[in-house]
């Protein structure tokens, strides 16, 4: 989730995220969405996911892609300073030398996000209730928004009765590059009596 946390509106220019090395033709897309204020329930905090924004068409990672992968983001794309967005990367599928749709055999050829260890509990996740599914059957029915390392952190203390290790706290890293909007300059007309 990102937040403003400026008076500014700011333009954003570019998104970045991390994965590890990509061993098979793998679709997916970028989803920037609005969400609603957090919601403490039950020791978590929930997010409830509002609007697309912006959404990138299909893209593409191929094998031996590795580390950075950069979109550029369309002109005129803010993040408002009184907002908060949350960014999903979304696995479409995986693709065959040929373009047919495939599911890799061994996990270790799957594409995975790259994560990093967090000092911070403000790693958010999309998640879905499986056990709820909307009338065709497959899609789920309850679609939120959750504190990952909160819900960690509570975890451990409930179960446990002590907080989790150091290296269980972790956030993908996930990088918006955004500039300040130029202010125009102002055109001032002296009035002539």
């Amino acid at each position: 989730m990102f937040r403003n946390g400026t008076p500014h509106d700011y333009v954003l220019d570019k998104f970045a995220f991390y994965v590890e090395k990509v061993k098979v033709k793998t679709a997916y897309k970028v989803n920037f969405i609005s969400v609603d204020e957090d919601v403490q329930q039950e020791n978590f905090h929930l997010l409830n996911p509002g609007k697309v924004i912006y959404a990138t068409d299909t893209l593409y990672l191929n094998p031996k892609d590795r580390n950075k992968i950069e979109l550029a983001l369309p002109k005129d794309f803010y993040l408002p300073s009184t907002k908060k967005m949350f960014v999903w990367v979304q696995l479409l599928g995986y693709y065959d030398e040929k373009g047919n749709s495939i599911v890799p055999e061994k996990y270790d050829d799957l594409t995975k996000i790259k994560f990093q260890l967090s000092n911070k509990t403000d790693y958010y996740s999309r998640m879905s209730d499986g056990g709820q599914t909307q009338p065709d059957g497959i899609h789920p029915l309850t679609d939120f928004i959750v504190n990952m390392n909160v819900m960690l952190n509570h975890d451990y203390l409930a179960q446990f009765f002590i907080t989790p290790p150091k290296s269980a706290l972790v956030a993908p890293p996930m990088v918006l590059y955004a500039h300040k909007p130029d202010s125009k300059p102002m055109n001032v007309v002296k009035k002539i009596d």
